[in-house]
């Protein structure tokens, strides 16, 4: 790789990560002109924003000058604030059903019992107001990536095992 190419990547990394420190859930949330929706849109954005980054994180591998995001740390106060979030989104609100993609990406990288049963929970809930295949399989790939996370093996991509698995269309 020549290095005008790898100055090109650092850029556009550097650049993607800048705007999503930069996106704010507040702002995008009180731009709604119904105030009565303001907060559960925040947390909306919230628990999107962190399952970007944390989705950003695994596949770039974050900034390069900024180790702050390959850090295991970060990885889970990510996955705490997004559970955080995402749980502050009632079954009975309107954007509870777009939940499936940052719910399964904080699902993935959730290491405790706390965590992974909080996102089991999120799920149980699109599952009695949505019985859709969508959130099945969801938590059947979620439950394979943490059986195999406490097997004992050398931890792999989430993201790389569920491609090869032909899993991927939870990425769309």
């Amino acid at each position: 790789m020549s290095s005008d190419l790898v100055v090109r990547t650092a850029d556009s990394i550097s650049t993607l990560f800048t705007g999503l420190n930069r996106s704010s859930p507040v702002d995008w949330a009180s731009n709604y002109p119904e105030r009565g929706y303001h907060e559960q849109r925040y947390h909306l954005a919230y628990a999107y924003k962190a399952a970007v980054e944390i989705y950003a994180c695994r596949v770039i591998g974050g900034l390069p000058s900024g180790p702050r995001y390959l850090s295991e740390s970060c990885i889970s106060g990510l996955v705490d604030s997004a559970i955080t979030h995402l749980a502050s989104i009632s079954p009975q609100d309107a954007p509870f059903k777009g939940l499936i993609w940052p719910a399964f990406v904080t699902g993935a990288e959730a290491q405790t019992t706390p965590q992974r049963t909080a996102v089991m929970e999120i799920f149980g809930h699109l599952w009695n107001i949505w019985r859709s295949r969508n959130v099945k399989s969801a938590t059947e790939v979620l439950g394979s990536i943490w059986a195999r996370d406490s097997s004992g093996s050398v931890r792999r991509s989430w993201i790389n095992d569920s491609y090869e698995k032909g899993e991927d269309w939870l990425f769309i």
